[in-house]
């Protein structure tokens, strides 16, 4: 299974944040965003981060004052940082904090992409996730219930394939099922967003096909994963009733 990298975004242009977190979501990148120096302090301080992406001028708190800040918990994680100010003063502040790029604005979000890609491991590095398209199918085990797989990564489209699926298996098979085995590959947890995305499936299945989580049956190499990657998140709602390989 190849890891997700958390990357911290420190941005007060709403918009420009939202464009890079809509091209970071096509890749093994779980991105979070914060508005100013001051929020991102305390991310860094309670979140472990792989690189953080900063503009300098903000409000509140810069991004030069959070860096110095936060030199504690980013020791030797890349650091980049942005600016629309060509200013000397800044360029030689973000040079004594040692910084690992200097990106000038206006910068587009596919370029942000490349130059965080060339600071991070190179094995696996980035991954872009449409080499893994969705694939969900079912078959009838007979009076044993039913078995529903997911392979490749879930999408922005997850959760309506989904349900088209559970409608399709409803008019086939029925409800009230004896069982469902619920496998789940690897590659669907390439994606970070993915626990969250089958927490919802499972409530889906659960609700429209009257199966309670006892009689859900996970499998699959995901479920191994997802154990270590995402701990108790894991284990709760629906994810904590079903049974697990």
């Amino acid at each position: 299974m190849i890891p997700f990298y958390r990357i911290l975004l420190v941005e007060d242009d709403p918009g420009f944040a939202e464009s890079v977190m809509r091209v970071f979501a096509a890749f093994n990148i779980l991105l979070d965003s914060a508005t100013d120096g001051r929020v991102a302090l305390i991310w860094v301080r309670s979140r472990p981060y792989d690189a953080v992406i900063t503009d300098l001028r903000m409000p509140i708190v810069g991004g030069l004052a959070f860096i110095e800040s936060a030199t504690a918990f980013l020791t030797g994680k890349p650091v980049l940082v942005m600016t629309a100010s060509n200013q000397r003063e800044d360029v030689l502040s973000a040079r004594e904090l040692k910084v690992d790029d200097y990106i000038t604005k206006p910068v587009k979000p596919s370029e942000l992409v490349l130059r965080l890609a060339r600071k991070l491991p190179a094995t696996p590095g980035l991954v872009p996730l449409q080499r893994f398209p969705l694939q969900i199918h079912y078959k009838s085990l007979g009076s044993a219930g039913v078995s529903i797989s997911l392979e490749g990564v879930p999408g922005p489209d997850f959760e309506k394939a989904f349900g088209d699926m559970l409608a399709d298996l409803r008019n086939h098979l029925g409800t009230d099922l004896a069982s469902v085995e619920f496998q789940v590959a690897s590659e669907f947890g390439y994606d970070p967003r993915s626990i969250y995305a089958l927490e919802k499936a499972l409530d889906l299945l659960s609700r429209r096909l009257r199966v309670p989580g006892p009689r859900i049956h996970l499998s699959g190499g995901y479920w191994d994963d997802a154990r270590e990657t995402h701990g108790d998140e894991a284990r709760r709602g629906i994810l904590g009733s079903v049974r697990w390989p």
